[in-house]
């Protein structure tokens, strides 16, 4: 006799389904912010290497040149950075340079637009697809507390020769020159570029100088204090490329374009919340938070760079190679 067996098909029903998606749903939800958060801090800790290996290699060009880099010499528009190469496994890079033009126009292209060391910060998206004028940078050297340029200061170009922070024209700081102590001095901060930066070559339209390695002329790879971290307001800076529909671009790196205006400053900026990483001159990193305090109030906020001293907040101070104040918690 054959015993016949049935056969039954084991399936999930329409409303376990719905459950199943559900949790996955809420898993995701609960995770996800987890898994950025993560992604953001290794992002962070890598940017924040960045700014060590930089200042441990300006630390190496002091103990070779006797000085830290200027901001830019005569007419090589070079910022501190390109000088900086050979102590940042960027020796090829230095050598191939022709020096007897402005670097921006050196032949081949290769040069300046070749992938530099330490040079971007993983937070920022923007920056590394940038070259109208060569690669940009997220790392900027500390102009001081004032304005960058002054019509009745400069000599050849756009930037100020009386920074009183450690890059500026024709600077060559030294160690010995940082009154206020090295730990207690800013000598590299953040800063974002702008995606209204065209991310091909251009002598027009598509340019600014805002982070800018190889053309410091105009601000490139340079900030200054003179407002607080993540500024909500404008830089003020020459041939900054107005980005109006972009929202990035309004929240992040805003700026107007001046010529022939004493008002120009960068601000610090970065993408990681809350605040920028800065190197002080000893070689530390350090987070400054966004509430820093800035200028004390009722001041002309370093007016024409005739400030007093006491108008110096924690930020300014930092930015002060030598303002002899108490800096204060930051």
């Amino acid at each position: 006799m054959m015993i016949m067996r049935r056969c039954s098909r084991v399936a999930f029903t329409l409303v376990e389904l719905l459950v199943v998606i559900a949790i996955i749903g809420t898993l995701v939800a609960i995770l996800l912010p987890a898994i950025q958060a993560a992604r953001e801090s290794a992002r962070r800790s890598s940017c924040s290497n960045n700014l060590k290996q930089l200042a441990i290699g300006l630390h190496g060009h002091h103990d070779a040149k006797k000085s830290f880099p200027s901001a830019w010499t005569d007419s090589r528009r070079a910022s501190w950075m390109v000088y900086l190469l050979p102590y940042v496994e960027g020796g090829s890079t230095f050598a191939a340079i022709n020096w007897s033009n402005i670097v921006f126009a050196v032949t081949p292209r290769a040069v300046i637009e070749a992938p530099l060391p330490m040079i971007a910060c993983p937070s920022d998206f923007v920056g590394p697809t940038r070259k109208p004028r060569g690669v940009y940078t997220n790392y900027s050297g500390s102009f001081g507390t004032g304005r960058m340029e002054q019509n009745n200061n400069r000599s050849s170009g756009n930037i100020s020769p009386t920074g009183d922070g450690i890059f500026f024209e024709k600077s060559a700081m030294r160690i010995k020159d940082i009154t206020d102590g090295t730990s207690k001095t800013m000598l590299l901060g953040e800063t974002l570029v702008s995606p209204a930066v065209s991310p091909t070559f251009t002598f027009g339209a598509g340019y600014e100088p805002r982070g800018c390695v190889w053309d410091s002329e105009s601000g490139g790879a340079l900030f200054s204090a003179r407002v607080e971290p993540n500024s909500g307001g404008a830089d003020v800076i020459p041939y900054c490329q107005a980005s109006p529909s972009d929202a990035y671009w309004q929240q992040k790196t805003p700026c107007t374009s001046t010529t022939g205006s004493p008002g120009r400053h960068i601000a610090a900026r970065s993408l990681h919340g809350g605040g920028v990483q800065v190197a002080m001159a000893d070689g530390a990193v350090v987070f400054i938070a966004d509430s820093v305090q800035s200028w004390q109030a009722g001041n002309g906020i370093g007016n024409n760079d005739n400030w007093n001293a006491a108008w110096l907040g924690v930020w300014q101070k930092l930015a002060c190679r030598n303002d002899a104040q108490v800096l204060g918690a930051f």
